[in-house]
């Protein structure tokens, strides 16, 4: 319901050193740093923060040493795996015959493994899992390829025109818009000739062929032969206005299953039930504070409108998720964590949908969503679809975010502080990570954006004028006490209230009407007589004004939905015990305000 312009300030640190990501969040979790981040000059604070101490995750791999004498491939790849400390994916029966040259001091580790099997025929190459995989080298091209274009009067394709190779005699012929193709040509220059029925022959010299190249040729145009004519001179061009195009090959791999974080087949828009992935980065640069507030704004198919923190007053499901794809209900949409289910979330004593907020964005590498019934692979649950958080797995290094929102005009501030650290053990072996969050924010009142009650209002004055003074069996919420006679009838479907009669003490006026409201400044010295004079006065007539509190709904004070201070932590430990075999424990704490 903001609908001014955002102001946004986002700063992201990343740091390999867990003692400051230890001081930061110690810091940032007190409660003097709570509230000095409460306060207006965060912004400033923040940014001076990040200006002056930013640092930069390093992405080079530093050189380490390598003894690997020359001996048979398969035995070197299983030393370099060892001396680089690094998963080696190879196949010993393609390597069976190939020998690997000597590595002899310090390199960085590809370039290590580019000296090891340097002319053996195979390279290495890592893959998304920073994994290096050896496969066959793409063999060495030897041939290049021609192609070109024919034209008569007016520029139109000629077809059916016979080209050939003066040198090879290899021929191809024109199609319908005058192209030709030689797809297989040795290294070398040729002497290219049209011919034509009714043309003059047309010779291209000088073509230039080269290994593993495409040349494309500028379109030539054949001239028609003039009369009288036996002896036809052939017309000659040179191949100068050429375009000359490295070969290049499109290929992909497919994703094996279990080597991508998740312990299900990853998915992509293309499997025959699409899925929709968002990465990290994706997630990072939407702005989003947490798992709802990102899928709100992204996925079309979540039919929620509100989430628990828009909900007005203030939300007794705090700052829980609702997911509700394609409308089938949050009941009918499974969540899952790492493609396991989570126990859900009790609400009114009833077991509710899990909870995704309390997963720090920044511990997520991924979200996969299936828009789809899926109740045949998860049972009922999965009717409406699917949405599965795959947290970081193998994370190294260490990452802070800050992220400051408000609008220009009113304080309305959201505040968002998350750090993430990971580190490797055994050589690799161990994945130990933790992240945490905290966030919170100051809600616009209805008093910041009092033109969207008043722009109500005009709209039903003006489409129906009888509805907040006749009709209603209650009177409106106003700055001052509205007053309604219930007793009274309806009258084709409008509800009428008999007059008020003022008691005796109070004069014993009829009001003739059913409706007043008591005058501003009332108290309870007032006299019984000036009272009655008063409601009178006011008689048919109801208080429209705002009141100056937290009322529902039309207090200026009340606040557009609920803010609560959320905090989590979360901590992770994954051991690879063999090849298939992997062990995984984590734990996860949120809390809201002072719940913790």
């Amino acid at each position: 319901m903001q609908t001014s312009t955002l102001r946004s300030f986002s700063a992201k640190l990343s740091a390999v050193s867990f003692k400051l990501l230890s001081t930061v969040l110690l810091a940032c979790f007190s409660r003097t740093s709570l509230a000095v981040l409460a306060r207006r000059s965060f912004l400033a604070k923040a940014a001076a923060f990040c200006v002056g101490g930013c640092l930069l995750s390093s992405g080079f791999a530093a050189p380490m040493k390598f003894e690997i004498p020359a001996q048979p491939a398969a035995a070197a790849l299983m030393v370099f795996s060892k001396q680089a400390r690094v998963e080696v994916v190879f196949s010993p029966d393609d390597l069976k015959a190939v020998r690997a040259n000597e590595v002899m001091g310090e390199y960085e580790p590809e370039a290590a493994l580019g000296r090891l099997l340097k002319d053996t025929g195979f390279t290495a190459q890592r893959n998304g899992g920073g994994k290096f995989v050896v496969k066959a080298a793409p063999p060495v091209a030897t041939t290049g390829s021609i192609k070109g274009s024919l034209v008569g009067e007016g520029g139109r394709g000629m077809e059916n025109v016979l080209v050939t190779v003066r040198e090879t005699a290899q021929s191809a012929e024109t199609n319908r818009i005058g192209e030709y193709v030689f797809p297989k040509m040795a290294a070398g220059t040729y002497v290219l000739v049209a011919t034509a029925s009714g043309y003059q022959p047309l010779h291209i010299v000088d073509v230039t062929v080269k290994a593993g190249r495409e040349l494309t040729l500028g379109k030539e145009e054949l001239r028609r032969a003039r009369e009288g004519v036996l002896a036809l001179e052939p017309l000659v061009v040179h191949a100068d206005a050429v375009t000359e195009l490295d070969k290049f090959e499109v290929s992909g791999t497919k994703l094996q299953p279990f080597t991508a974080g998740n312990m299900d087949i990853p998915r992509t828009i293309n499997d025959a039930q699409p899925y929709y992935i968002f990465d990290s980065q994706a997630i990072e640069r939407s702005g989003a504070v947490s798992v709802d507030d990102f899928l709100k704004q992204r996925l079309t198919m979540n039919t929620v409108d509100i989430s628990s923190s828009q909900t007005a007053g203030t939300s007794t499901r705090g700052n829980t998720s609702v997911i509700n794809l394609r409308g089938l209900g949050a009941d009918k949409t499974l969540i899952l964590v790492n493609g396991r289910r989570l126990a859900g979330v009790s609400f009114n004593n009833t077991l509710q949908q899990p909870d995704l907020n309390g997963i720090p964005l920044s511990a997520i590498d991924r979200i996969e969503v299936l828009p789809t019934s899926a109740s045949g692979i998860y049972g009922g649950s999965a009717i409406g679809g699917v949405v599965n958080v795959i947290l970081k797995k193998d994370y190294v290094g260490g990452e802070i975010r800050v992220t400051y929102d408000n609008t220009w005009d009113t304080d309305s501030a959201k505040r968002t502080l998350s750090a993430s650290f990971g580190t490797a053990l055994e050589e690799g072996k161990t994945h130990v990570r933790l992240s945490a969050s905290w966030s919170d924010a100051s809600l616009l009142l209805l008093q910041d954006r009092r033109e969207i009650y008043d722009r109500t209002v005009a709209t039903i004055n003006r489409n129906a004028p009888a509805f907040l003074v006749a009709g209603a069996t209650f009177p409106p919420l106003g700055a001052l006490p509205n007053i309604l006679n219930l007793s009274g009838s309806f009258v084709a479907g409008v509800y009428t209230p008999a007059n008020l009669i003022l008691k005796p003490a109070f004069g014993g006026t009829n009001l003739g009407s059913g409706r007043t409201h008591i005058p501003a400044g009332t108290a309870n010295t007032i006299s019984p007589t000036t009272l009655g004079a008063a409601l009178l006065a006011n008689a048919g007539l109801y208080n429209m004004a705002l009141p100056l509190s937290t009322q529902i709904p039309t207090g200026l004070l009340r606040p557009f939905g609920s803010a609560p201070t959320i905090k989590a932590i979360q901590a992770s430990v994954n051991r690879q015990m063999t090849s298939k075999l992997e062990l995984f424990a984590g734990s996860t704490k949120t809390g809201e305000n002072d719940n913790w």
